[in-house]
């Protein structure tokens, strides 16, 4: 009887489902056919994912989706000199069952079958350095501090907005002059009110806008000094 085979570069592809302590494996060996499935426990290391397909043909490739787990489990089994590409989650098709009813197990081999399907429409995504992802972190958490002052400011605002105080000066032009400068600041700092339990709040509310402007312009002054580096590989240091 004649054979077929599923040709590809890789001689095992090991699918992994994977969480913060915890990851779902499945795999299929292309060169004998065997499938096995497991799950290993108690935050598994790169070291012993890969070392739990030591059964299995090689060169081997381990996929995972793109998640909250980020890229460092890819990196670390790519140094171990195994491939390992992360899955557009965007990507992968997913039916009707499979929506409704989901495991881990379930996952790992959804995603299995989806990558080593002959019409794979599965996409990989880009795995940064570690100096970019660097870069990242620092722009994600100079967002988040904005935000999070911003939502303090308004607060601060719509308190003093129930209490009967707007800030109303105004430029010799008659323009509205900007909040949040030392103006502003010595003007909210002015304000009593007539329960002290209100006094501590609005204190409290000015404490944590300043703070948050404090650590915006303390991220922002890091971030201008990163050294980014270009594709030819030589650095430069921004100065916005």
């Amino acid at each position: 009887m004649q054979e077929y085979t599923l040709r590809s570069e890789h001689a095992t592809t090991i699918a992994l489902d994977q969480h913060a302590r915890s990851v779902t494996l499945a795999a299929l060996d292309l060169a004998t056919g065997e499938t096995r499935s497991g799950r290993l426990a108690d935050c598994p290391s790169a070291e012993q994912i890969v070392s739990w397909a030591d059964w299995a043909t090689r060169p081997l490739r381990f996929v995972y989706e793109s998640g909250p787990c980020g890229f460092q489990l890819a990196r670390e089994i790519r140094a171990m000199g195994a491939d390992c590409d992360i899955i557009a989650v965007t990507s992968i098709p997913r039916s009707t069952e499979d929506k409704r009813l989901k495991d881990d197990r379930r996952d790992a081999q959804a995603l299995l079958e989806a990558v080593t399907a002959p019409s794979c429409k599965c996409k990989t995504v880009y795995i940064p350095s570690e100096e970019s992802e660097a870069a990242r972190d620092l722009c994600r958490a100079y967002y988040d501090m904005v935000l999070a002052t911003k939502r303090l400011k308004m607060q601060f605002s719509a308190m003093l907005l129930r209490h009967g105080f707007v800030w109303n000066e105004r430029t010799p032009r008659g323009n509205l002059r900007p909040t949040w400068t030392r103006d502003y600041v010595k003007w909210a700092r002015s304000i009593r009110l007539p329960v002290e339990a209100e006094n501590q709040t609005l204190k409290f509310y000015l404490r944590g806008v300043l703070d948050g402007l404090d650590r915006c312009n303390e991220v922002k002054s890091s971030a201008s000094a990163w050294p980014f580096r270009r594709r030819d590989g030589s650095s430069r240091t921004s100065t916005r």
